[in-house]
């Protein structure tokens, strides 16, 4: 928990993980054995049903009765920590829901009644504790509002005053000393005050572990305390339990505070952990409660902190199966678990850079290495080769003049500005492909596999195509000579006569130079294509002048079919004043799919009116484009001058794809699918109806079909979700990890434990706000649902009271 002053620390994640300190080592496993499994949920189940139910005496006689036998599960967990624990499965995600009241006026006035009973004291306390945090949320606290800070310290100092009115009594339970710590630090108290408090529960309970939990973390360095205290601590819990258990405390502690931490060994490192120390506590507790997951942590621990020796020796004893016990328990061999350590030792780039200079390539590795590069660079070079149906090589021609003369012939080559960015982000690809290959093939474990010679070899021809590029770049050039083009490139020269040139074409693709295109005379001639990496100058203009102009052709047969469709205007100005307002709406269509944007992501609100123009657009485009035969096209060219909706088409599936991923998880994937395609299908039938010029272009036709298969998805998953009314059937699971993906569009992602019909862990898309007030081990609920479409569907949310 952070330590309150100000309220500077984050945040309900450590709220979370201080409820998790509420459970021995093994309830941070985030799977284990099916009997402690399932003691685990039946405690925790139990204890949130009896409170939701106001059933108060209930509760009060089975946690007296767990306090009393001092039950322990299969892993030696206290199972009166985890019946305590059942309030954090529930948690309203609003501090102002009525459940708070109803719960907190029920515990206070059957402690009214029961003032003798400790597991009451600690019933009341616990869910104003709860409350607080669910106030306090999961920001920074220089980011809360004055209600937040109200809420928490309201909520911490009646939990206080609870507990203090009631130590006589509430003290014979030891979860009256946790929840008091708990307090004290969020409110601020001293650490020796603290210290203090826990050394007299250590002295009425010295095995209660949330005891350990809670001090150990109110007084770590990263929360105001430090290592010598933290030690002190340690010394403290392990001596007054040592009779009972041991030296068990040392690991549990330790391995709640590494799970707790995104870097655990510089945690531990911080606060001095001997692993030999470490190792014989975590026997200790696997010849104790002799259970899979305490005998995993031992190898999950000597992974993160101990020796491959130490590692060898537990992996035997874990033959039964591997268990993840920790989010950082992902290594399955030890020069992994080697390789973390010595990159949490030093600086990451530090670290990264002496494996990859210090670790000597196979003989299997140099050879992936050379075979790609020589098939690359093999089937570059064929490529260049000159063809039959090439144009035929000028200096080989009987009778042939060179061209001179005049102020020709003139060499234009790249520019510096595009060589620069070229050699660039070709470097950049070849570097980056040599490193990847270097990290696959000689430094992790796939180094000696299959897959990973294949994955060598695949990059070294992507690092010979961009060295290949670079080169070619620096010494292509284009010649003009009176007669000729002379086009030079690294293994070829190919030379066109201007009399055999039967057209030109100036492509514009989007983020990319400007292309010619020339169509030759001869039939069967593939078309030559010349990014103008230069600046045309008046001679180049010139020489090409003569040449016609397939886009000044193509523009003036579209003036003319439109002058003569009297679809469009009983008069040719009428005919023109329907292109103009043509091209005006394909114009504003593009800066109308800006706005969508905006809407879709930034403020998506309506909700379900967003979802209706999305919907609609693309309809709207096929009818707009019926309406106006021979007017709109489909992907026209850049500076065509002709009306285009494509934008309009396609953009608003794109944007309900993203939306979908977002906000529904699919469980049902092949059904969307089919879906999908059934809906892109329709929709690009109707564009073929409305268009028929695109019939003429089956590519242009693919490549749309292709694309408003997003539509279909967005359309399908969205619409499946949206329209379902049923009530759906929750599911608690527990989260396993978070992450958050890289690139430009960040994506926050929760690691879900297996829950009804998903039997494996899985990754999950979550919006931002249930990100950051997610933590690990923390249970959360899926609401699965049967979807209007009969697609299965779920959305993940915090648990909430039935």
């Amino acid at each position: 928990m952070a330590t309150h002053h100000a309220i500077t620390e984050p945040s309900r994640g450590l709220i979370r993980r201080l409820a998790l300190l509420f459970i021995l080592l093994g309830l941070s496993s985030p799977v284990v054995n099916a009997d402690e499994m399932a003691v685990r949920t039946d405690l925790k189940s139990e204890s949130a049903r009896l409170l939701e139910q106001r059933d108060v005496a209930a509760y009060d006689q089975r946690a007296t009765e767990l306090r009393r036998t001092r039950e322990r599960t299969p892993a030696g967990i206290w199972k009166l920590s985890l019946f305590y624990k059942g309030p954090d499965n529930w948690p309203a995600a609003q501090p102002e829901a009525p459940i708070w009241t109803q719960i907190e006026e029920a515990a206070e006035s059957y402690l009214r009644q029961h003032p003798d009973s400790p597991s009451a004291i600690v019933a009341c306390a616990r869910i104003l504790v709860s409350h607080a945090w669910t106030y306090r949320g999961s920001g920074w606290g220089r980011d809360l509002s004055n209600a937040q800070r109200n809420g928490f310290d309201t909520f911490l100092e009646r939990a206080r005053t609870v507990l203090d009115q009631h130590r006589d009594v509430g003290s014979a339970d030891p979860e009256w000393y946790s929840l008091r710590i708990q307090v004290m630090n969020g409110q601020g108290v001293d650490k020796a005050t603290i210290l203090a408090l826990a050394r007299e529960a250590l002295d009425r309970e010295p095995t209660y572990q949330p005891i350990d939990y809670v001090a150990a973390n109110a007084l770590l360095p990263k929360w105001g305390g430090s290592a010598q205290q933290l030690q002190q601590f340690v010394a403290l819990a392990i001596a007054k339990s040592s009779a009972a258990e041991g030296t068990q405390a040392y690991a549990r502690i330790m391995f709640n505070i590494a799970r707790a931490d995104p870097e655990p060994i510089a945690a531990l490192a911080q606060i001095g952990v001997q692993w030999p120390v470490l190792k014989a506590s975590l026997r200790e507790i696997a010849v104790a409660y002799p259970d899979p997951w305490n005998l995993n942590a031992e190898r999950a621990m000597a992974c993160l902190v101990g020796t491959q020796t130490d590692y060898n020796a537990a992996l035997p004893r874990v033959s039964a199966g591997l268990i993840s016990v920790a989010w950082f328990d992902s290594l399955r061999s030890w020069p992994e678990c080697q390789r973390r350590q010595e990159r949490a030792q030093q600086p990451t780039i530090v670290s990264w850079a002496q494996a990859f200079i210090g670790t000597a390539p196979s003989a299997d590795f140099v050879a992936a290495i050379l075979g790609g590069a020589l098939v690359a660079l093999a089937a570059l070079y064929f490529t260049r080769r000159p063809r039959l149906e090439e144009p035929t090589l000028l200096d080989d021609v009987v009778g042939a003049q060179p061209g001179g003369g005049g102020e020709y012939p003139r060499i234009y080559s790249t520019s510096p500005a595009w060589k620069a960015g070229i050699v660039l982000l070709a470097g950049i690809f070849l570097l980056g492909s040599l490193a990847a290959a270097w990290e696959f093939g000689v430094i992790l474990d796939t180094r000696a596999t299959p897959p990973g010679h294949a994955l060598v070899f695949f990059l070294a021809m992507v690092a010979s195509g961009a060295a290949f590029y670079i080169v070619d770049t620096l010494a292509s050039k284009i010649v003009l000579k009176t007669d000729r083009l002379e086009i030079h490139e690294l293994w070829r020269v190919r030379r066109i006569l201007r009399a055999d040139i039967d057209s030109q074409q100036t492509l514009r693709p989007p983020n990319s130079p400007a292309v010619l295109q020339l169509r030759l005379k001869a039939p069967g001639q593939r078309k030559i294509k010349l990014p103008l990496l230069w600046t045309p100058d008046a001679a180049w203009q010139a020489w090409f002048a003569p040449i016609p102009d397939a886009d000044a052709e193509a523009a003036k047969a579209f003036a003319a079919a439109i002058d003569s469709n009297a679809d469009l205007g009983a008069t040719p100005a009428e005919r023109q004043q329907r292109l103009a307002g043509a091209r005006s709406l394909a114009r504003n269509a593009t800066f109308a799919n800006v706005g969508l944007m905006v809407w879709a992501f930034v403020y998506p609100h309506p909700y379900e009116l967003l979802l209706l123009v999305l919907t609609a657009l693309p309809w709207v485009a096929v009818w707009i484009m019926a309406r106006a035969p021979g007017l709109y096209t489909l992907n026209a060219p850049r500076g065509s001058g002709r009306p285009d909706l494509t934008l309009l088409l396609i953009s608003p599936g794109f944007l309900l794809t993203l939306r979908a991923l977002q906000d529904v998880q699919i469980l049902d994937w092949h059904a969307v699918l089919v879906g999908a395609a059934l809906v892109a299908l329709v929709l690009m039938g109707s564009v073929l109806w409305a268009l028929p010029s695109a019939r003429d272009k089956p590519a242009v036709a693919a490549l749309t079909l292709a694309l408003v298969l997003a539509y279909g998805y967005g359309v399908v998953a969205l619409g499946n979700a949206v329209l379902d009314r049923s009530i759906g059937t929750p599911y608690a699971t527990t989260v396993y990890g978070k992450h958050v993906t890289s690139g430009r569009n960040r994506t926050p992602k929760l690691r879900l434990a297996p829950w009804g019909p998903r039997t494996t862990e899985d990754d999950v898309t979550v919006p931002w706000d249930l990100y950051r007030s997610a933590s690990v081990g923390q249970t959360v609920c899926v609401l699965l649902r049967p979807g209007a479409f009969g697609i299965r569907w779920y959305r993940l949310a915090p648990c909430q009271p039935t």
